[in-house]
């Protein structure tokens, strides 16, 4: 509805043809029933005549009080109406945000039946207004996608972009460290100027900006089935993961981080998973509460 016409409205103010003009408008209806409900906040002002000499008087009388009574209800209609304006534009934009803490996963479903199973410490937010128009999520850490087919879909993080049309896939974003995965179908993978499209069996990270291309033998990722597996990977990466899987504090050397690390560890038991990974490497840990020390 025009915003000049909707103040005459409201303060009974239109021409015959104006008026016209605005109960054809289709939102008449919404603002009629604005104003019905406004009419409620005076209903404690109501009095009855003291005798029916006093009620003959106010029939009688100029038909000015319902001017006035109307306009402070019109008002309070134009409060109503832009109280809701604001609360649909700051509070219902359609964006939703789903985080995962330490040692959780959770599943998420998309508005089109695509899912999306976020790994520990993550979040994944998308638009469910546009997504009509535009399927599109935003990530933070880890996620593994099984995309309904349907029109393109994206997958945006903070150092790259993945785009698919239905598959199956994993994207990692922490630090410094990008991967994708792809187990089914077929997704592009683009990373600043390059652009690179993956096979099912293909995998792409990027580790400080330096690219790898590699194969994988697995159908989903590892941790689905409660465990991180890793390939030529600083220490410093695996032990973050396990801090994540744990909820824990690891702290070792600063020269350690940097060693090269290829295995894997389970999310079941502590004590294996410290195994695992420090004996490859010859290494010792100690565990005290919720603090993990690692050294040579």
């Amino acid at each position: 509805m025009d915003e000049k016409l909707l103040h005459k409205w409201l303060n009974d103010d239109l021409s015959p043809a104006e008026r016209t003009a605005v109960e054809q408008d289709p939102d008449f209806g919404f603002y009629q029933a604005i104003l019905q409900d406004a009419a409620g906040f005076k209903a404690d002002q109501f009095s009855a005549p003291h005798s029916f000499e006093s009620l003959e008087e106010a029939v009688a009388a100029p038909k000015t009080t319902k001017l006035r009574y109307l306009q402070p209800m019109l008002r309070i209609a134009a409060v109503l109406v832009i109280a809701l304006g604001v609360y649909f534009t700051l509070f219902n934009d359609g964006i939703t945000t789903v985080e995962t803490a330490m040692t959780e996963q959770r599943t998420v479903i998309l508005p089109d039946a695509s899912e999306v199973i976020l790994n520990a410490a993550s979040s994944l937010s998308f638009d469910g207004d546009s997504w009509d128009k535009a399927r599109q999520v935003n990530l933070d850490g880890e996620a593994y996608f099984k995309v309904a087919k349907g029109q393109k879909f994206d997958v945006m993080s903070t150092q790259g972009k993945v785009t698919v049309l239905g598959t199956q896939f994993k994207v990692i974003d922490r630090g410094s460290f990008f991967e994708v995965v792809c187990y089914e179908g077929r997704v592009a993978v683009t990373y600043g100027d390059a652009l690179q499209p993956l096979n099912p069996g293909d995998a792409i990270r990027f580790l400080d900006g330096e690219a790898r291309l590699y194969n994988v033998n697995n159908t989903a990722p590892s941790w689905l089935a409660e465990k991180s597996d890793f390939d030529a990977v600083p220490l410093a990466m695996v032990l973050r993961e396990l801090e994540r899987q744990y909820n824990i504090t690891v702290k070792t050397q600063l020269a350690l981080n940097e060693r090269q690390f290829s295995g894997t560890f389970t999310h079941k038991d502590l004590e294996q998973a410290l195994n695992q990974i420090t004996t490859p490497l010859q290494l010792t840990y100690n565990i005290n509460g919720k603090e993990v020390t690692i050294g040579e």
